[in-house]
């Protein structure tokens, strides 16, 4: 039981690391928080980002365990989240880095991520596919609780893990990418994400 808790645990994790991997809203909020603020408010909103993590990924399993049906959960929640990283690029991309410089110390990093996770409804049928896969080639079992909880424990650490090089690495090369973009980083993240937008919209219609 205990290996079966391991291995449950490391799937969900390596999973989710290489998952987001991708650029998202998220990544691209840590990397701006990190470039126009600092490592320790980018921390702070990586860990409430991961926070969603946990509820996406439970609702896959509840919803697998439940034989739910899925196949159009996909779709739904992919066309809306497109517009959300569309608006998202569009914001970034008028928003002037001078803006910053208002920003209050105290603005709830935590609950930025939080949020910002939260409306990536697009983790839960990413988790039920990746829960069935898993689960259908023999590496885990999902009846006991523990096995449960360790994966979802997983889905959380393997972004968190991601989100957190994410921090450091922007900070650690903040001066480098001041140099090179010479104040541009809005711009740059906005264009990231109309980018992302319109590739997701055309994988959609191509199917």
């Amino acid at each position: 039981m205990e290996s079966e808790i391991f291995i449950s645990f490391f799937l969900a994790t390596l999973i989710s690391f290489l998952g987001s991997l991708q650029p998202g809203l998220l990544n691209m909020g840590i990397l701006y928080t990190g470039y126009h603020r600092s490592k320790s408010a980018a921390i702070r909103m990586a860990i409430g980002g991961v926070v969603p993590e946990l509820i996406y990924s439970s609702i896959a399993i509840f919803l697998y365990l439940k034989a739910a049906e899925y196949i159009y959960i996909k779709e739904v929640l992919s066309f809306l989240f497109i517009p959300l990283l569309f608006l998202a690029g569009v914001y970034l991309y008028r928003k002037k880095a001078k803006e910053e410089a208002s920003h209050s110390l105290k603005s709830n990093d935590f609950k930025n991520g939080f949020m910002i996770g939260l409306v990536n409804p697009l983790l839960i049928p990413f988790w039920l596919i990746w829960v069935q896969q898993v689960v259908q080639r023999g590496y885990i079992k999902l009846k006991n609780p523990s096995v449960q909880i360790a994966f979802v424990i997983g889905t959380a650490v393997g972004a968190l893990l991601l989100l957190l090089m994410v921090a450091f690495f922007t900070v650690k090369y903040k001066e480098q990418l001041e140099r090179t973009l010479k104040g541009k980083i809005n711009k740059l993240l906005g264009i990231i994400c109309i980018i992302l937008a319109f590739v997701e919209l055309v994988r959609l219609l191509i199917g």
